[in-house]
This record gives structure tokens, C-alpha cells and sequence, in this order.
């Protein structure tokens, strides 16, 4: 229960960073996705993002939109499509990144370097 807590609590504050720049949690789950540098596929990103396909979808058509991705046939597999960053989804990325740094900042007051640390590592153990 603490946990579920704890995500929700996370997930609320992450949200209102979000809203002030007119993005929203999923926006940032796919943008995280994304700037590691692979472009994946529309079945990986709703995987990874656990977000439903066809919601996904939506979200994504949002974000071409906003030139934040662009949308290619795969050249292996014709079937796949592959999703990648613009220049602006790039951009957007590192902003929201250092709003949510700052924020995380204040979240985490008073915790030491290695609770961080060990916060991190459990939470990574249960993927």
C-alpha cells in the first residue's frame, strides 16, 4: 500500500510539473522513451509506456501535431511503424527534465545521496 501511495503522491506532483508546460505524464513516458535514442515501434512504445494501443495512437498523433515526433514505415518491416523525436521533442524533453529535476529536489529534502541511491535500486529490482 505504501507504494501504491507513493506512486500516486509521485504521479500527481509529476503531473502538476507537467501541466505547467502543457504536457501531461504520457507525453513525457513516450519523450523518456524516445530520447534514449532508439526509435521504436508504436507496440513498443504502448508496452513500455503501458498505455493502450489505440490510445497510444492518439497520443502520438497529438505529439506529430506538435511536431514533437515524426512517424516512419520501418525499412526492415513495412508493417512497423517507428516513432523518433524532432529537434522541438528534443528541446521539450530537456525542459521538462530540468522542471521535474527541480522538483524531484524538493521532493526528496532532507534524504541523503545513498537513500536516493537505495530508493533507486529497489524500485529497479521489481522490473
Amino acid at each position: 500500500m505504501a507504494l501504491l501511495r507513493s506512486e500516486r503522491t509521485l504521479n500527481r506532483r509529476l503531473a502538476g510539473v507537467l501541466e505547467a508546460e502543457g504536457s501531461s505524464v504520457d507525453v513525457w513516458h513516450v519523450l523518456c522513451l524516445l530520447a534514449e535514442g532508439d526509435r521504436h515501434t508504436m507496440t513498443e512504445l504502448a508496452t513500455a509506456a503501458v498505455v493502450p494501443g489505440p490510445s497510444l495512437t492518439r497520443l502520438v498523433d497529438r505529439m506529430v501535431s506538435d511536431n514533437l515526433v515524426h512517424r516512419r514505415v520501418d525499412v526492415e518491416d513495412r508493417r512497423r511503424i517507428r516513432v523518433h523525436l524532432t529537434e522541438r521533442g528534443n528541446a521539450l524533453h530537456r525542459r521538462l527534465g530540468e522542471r521535474i529535476e527541480r522538483n524531484a529536489a524538493a521532493v526528496l529534502t532532507g534524504a541523503t545521496v545513498a537513500d536516493v541511491e537505495l530508493i533507486i535500486g529497489l524500485l529497479a529490482q521489481l522490473d
